[in-house]
């Protein structure tokens, strides 16, 4: 663990316990968090709502039966929705394609949304405020804009609205000023824009909010801006810095495992692996490199069907279902990656260099800046053995990757336990009750 992680939960801790202190609960707000329902959407915003939580404030989650635990691990409340819709096992969370069309579960869900039993249940809850995942504003923002609930979008990957500089955030492109990556990237816009109407026309999908209007709410971005590509700053708008959950419940793993000679290399390709169809090939292309770099100890997290099928794995691998990420990334040379932006913010603060292999959803595009900021490398579609490989040895070889990430990382530090989130959200929720 590099001294500049050892600050940050230092930082974290202390300011927390001091904040504590300071503002007692003499002001208490009841604040509401509703967040897409997976494990990688509410991850980044456990940092703020401790922060919340530290001011003397009563934070809970509007959670479905799967992630009940999650949150409570954290040590928030929750209160339970949309149950008719998601069953109790977590495998059937895990199944669930959120932005794909799929059988009746996503048709009720949808109703659900459409029609106001979700929005019913927050205002049932009467919080001061509400937290609203960005990609749930289109499903309930407006209704709960109609019966005065104010919320803040809180933004768990960054923003991807049309901009004739930059792609879309499902791209590998970078910012152009040419002619020709204009067209292109207007040609990806308008992609974007008939996919989404076409959803809407066949029923299975709202309709896109008013880009207008989306632009009159009050968003946090939960990165710092410089991980971002450049881009004009817009009213209501704010970055607020990594919001990484620095302080985690324990997760049991044999550190005294691993061999203290080699340098280690951390393999993970996220929460929803289980998703990408080309994951287990991907995996068997990782394990063919760990057999030839014999110095080299690596560390793969795979879900357990992968596992399964993974056999005759090389010994200087070990493969685990799941792992302390940050414990490990505190002892790795280069994480490989499928570059979500959770596990990216991770590296960036641990200060390790990154080789992202991108999948789906966001991932090109977080790819696409790791390699722009010169915090790693990327390899699109499915790489060679061979082009894996030679990517990895250049991490490892080459140090002014690692001095990059470190740079980075002493802004993220920065950033990470300035509050500036907590403060903005506080900010909100004055004006809203000024208002009333």
């Amino acid at each position: 663990m590099t001294e500049a992680f050892r600050r940050c939960v230092a930082a974290e801790v202390g300011q927390c316990e001091r904040t504590r202190v300071h503002n007692g609960t003499s002001d208490m707000a009841r604040i509401g968090i509703l967040m897409l329902w997976e494990w990688g959407h509410h991850m980044p915003t456990f940092n703020l709502a401790r922060q919340l939580s530290a001011r003397g404030h009563d934070v809970t989650y509007f959670t479905i039966p799967a992630l009940s635990e999650l949150v409570r691990s954290y040590g928030f409340g929750q209160q339970t929705i949309l149950s008719d819709v998601f069953g109790p096992c977590a495998e059937q969370v895990q199944r669930f394609p959120v932005r794909r069309v799929m059988g009746n579960r996503r048709r009720m869900l949808l109703k659900s949304l459409a029609r106001g039993p979700l929005a019913n249940e927050v205002m049932a809850f009467r919080p001061d405020l509400l937290l609203l995942d960005q990609l749930l504003a289109g499903a309930i923002g407006t209704s709960l804009q109609r019966r005065g609930m104010p919320f803040v979008l809180l933004n768990t990957s960054l923003p991807n609205e049309r901009d004739r500089r930059l792609a879309p955030i499902t791209s590998a492109l970078y910012p152009s000023r040419s002619i020709w990556s204009r067209l292109l990237i207007d040609g990806l816009w308008s992609a974007v824009f008939l996919r989404n109407w076409f959803r809407y026309i066949i029923r299975i999908d709202l309709a896109p909010i008013r880009p207008a209007l989306r632009r009159s709410w009050t968003e946090l971005v939960l990165c710092g801006k410089q991980f971002d590509f450049p881009r004009p700053d817009r009213p209501n708008r704010y970055y607020i810095g990594p919001s990484v959950a620095l302080q985690r419940p324990p997760q049991a793993f044999a550190f005294d495992r691993l061999p203290t000679h080699s340098r280690l290399v951390y393999c993970s390709l996220g929460t929803q692996a289980h998703r990408y169809k080309r994951r287990l090939e991907l995996l068997r292309r990782v394990a063919s490199v760990a057999a030839r770099m014999s110095n080299v100890h690596f560390v793969v997290v795979a879900d357990g069907a992968a596992l399964e099928r993974l056999k005759g794995l090389p010994t200087n691998i070990t493969a685990v279902n799941t792992a302390p990420q940050l414990a490990l990334l505190g002892r790795a040379a280069v994480a490989i990656t499928h570059g979500g932006l959770g596990t990216i913010k991770e590296c960036i603060l641990s200060g390790v260099p990154m080789l992202v292999l991108p999948q789906a959803f966001d991932q090109h595009g977080n790819a696409a800046r790791v390699e722009y900021h010169g915090l790693g490398l990327r390899a699109v579609h499915l790489p060679s053995v061979g082009r894996i490989h030679v990517l990895l040895e250049e991490l490892l070889s080459r140090e002014s990757y690692r001095k990059n990430v470190q740079r980075m990382s002493l802004v993220f530090e920065r950033e990470q336990n300035d509050g500036r989130g907590a403060s903005l959200v506080l900010q909100h929720l004055a004006r809203a009750r000024l208002r009333k």
